[in-house]
């Protein structure tokens, strides 16, 4: 489910976020091993929503949607196919789509879109008249 499974690395930490609610409700979460989570002390980790039993369940169930539907695999490689029609409409500014799993990217064509992008300016462009 996560980009360090894909490259078969193991964080000492990863904070999950967003997604995690199923987008019903706010929730994260910390995974770390024992061996790390035993160092931090009360008071220094925390959050908004903190020790919430019903944000808790609906992680959970937010998991098990995703890992029996298969969620990542399936949606995954759709969000890509449509990206790659996206790219097709603006081959001028988009240079590549790429990802994995529901990590996915476009890399914008540098050239056409300077000298904005060369400042790490985000473009968004609508619809036309």
């Amino acid at each position: 489910m996560l980009a360090c499974d894909w490259e078969e690395v193991r964080p000492d930490m990863v904070i999950l976020g967003k997604a995690l609610g199923g987008g019903v409700i706010p929730v994260s979460a910390v995974l770390a091993d024992k061996d790390v989570m035993l160092h931090i002390k009360p008071g220094q980790h925390g959050s908004t929503f903190g020790g919430n039993p019903l944000a808790s369940d609906v992680a959970m169930a937010s998991l098990d949607v995703i890992e029996k539907e298969k969620l990542v695999e399936s949606h995954g490689e759709e969000l890509r196919i449509q990206l790659n029609e996206i790219k097709k409409q603006y081959l001028k500014y988009i240079k590549e789509v790429r990802g994995r799993g529901l990590f996915n990217a476009f890399e914008f064509n540098s050239e056409s879109l300077s000298p904005v992008s060369a400042n790490g300016t985000l473009i968004c462009y609508g619809p036309k008249a």
